[in-house]
């Protein structure tokens, strides 16, 4: 082969290995932005969320349970106080149950069948919710109208803690669910992360190789044209 053909082929080689570098190092980079922001503004919320909703719901047994303490007093002005801020919290929690979460839930990436789980726990959330505000709706009517004693079974023992109960253990394991598929994310940003270090050393090897390779070509044939030319002159 000749010695211009093995520069030539060694120049495209360099060229090669440094266009390869660029376009996998390029691809890697979109996708752990991509992953970065899957998990900023989808994943890591919908955690967030069950935390919120765990709150809201002590919020609005709060609300119920100072209600029924006023009703039990006499005090219905403070009654009707509780049960309009009893209504706002629920309206919030409806929102974040039946609406926010669902919307995040249809922006995921994540497998369908992961999906299809966190779809049963919603569900069933919005079940044993509905059956905890129809015993709370029922109270507060019995509140006013001065049937404190009759409220009072409906939001203190039985079916009451029982749901609150389900409830809570629900939005715990929903949470516990996407807490570890935000794990899951981070660790898979963590490794694509490696993976560009590791092929840009690799490919970096690679190229550093193809130009000194190149550079023996070159110096080869330097040193064989100054020489012929000195033996020329001879």
């Amino acid at each position: 082969m000749k010695t211009s053909t093995k520069i030539l082929l060694g120049f495209l080689a360099v060229i090669v290995f440094g266009l390869t570098q660029m376009g996998i190092t390029y691809k890697l980079q979109c996708d752990i932005l991509e992953n970065a922001k899957q998990m900023k503004n989808v994943e890591a919320p919908r955690g967030i969320l069950a935390e919120q909703m765990i709150g809201y719901d002590s919020i609005l047994t709060g609300h119920v349970y100072a209600a029924l303490l006023n009703a039990q007093k006499g005090s219905y002005a403070d009654v009707g106080e509780h049960k309009a801020n009893y209504e706002a919290t629920r309206s919030i929690l409806d929102d974040l149950l039946k609406k926010n979460a669902r919307i995040l839930l249809n922006q995921s990436t994540r497998p369908q069948a992961e999906k299809a789980t966190v779809d049963s726990y919603l569900k069933s959330l919005d079940e044993t919710n509905l059956l905890l505000a129809d015993l709370e709706e029922r109270a507060f009517v019995l509140m006013a109208k001065g049937d404190a004693d009759e409220a009072y079974s409906l939001v203190v023992g039985g079916d009451y803690d029982k749901y609150k109960k389900e409830l809570y253990e629900g939005y715990k394991d929903w949470a516990d669910i996407e807490n570890e598929i935000t794990f899951s994310a981070q660790d898979s940003i963590i490794q694509q992360s490696q993976q560009i270090i590791y092929l840009n050393l690799i490919l970096a090897i690679a190229l550093s190789f193809a130009v000194f390779t190149v550079l023996m070509i070159i110096r080869s044939f330097l040193s064989k044209s100054i020489a012929l030319k000195r033996k020329k002159k001879k």
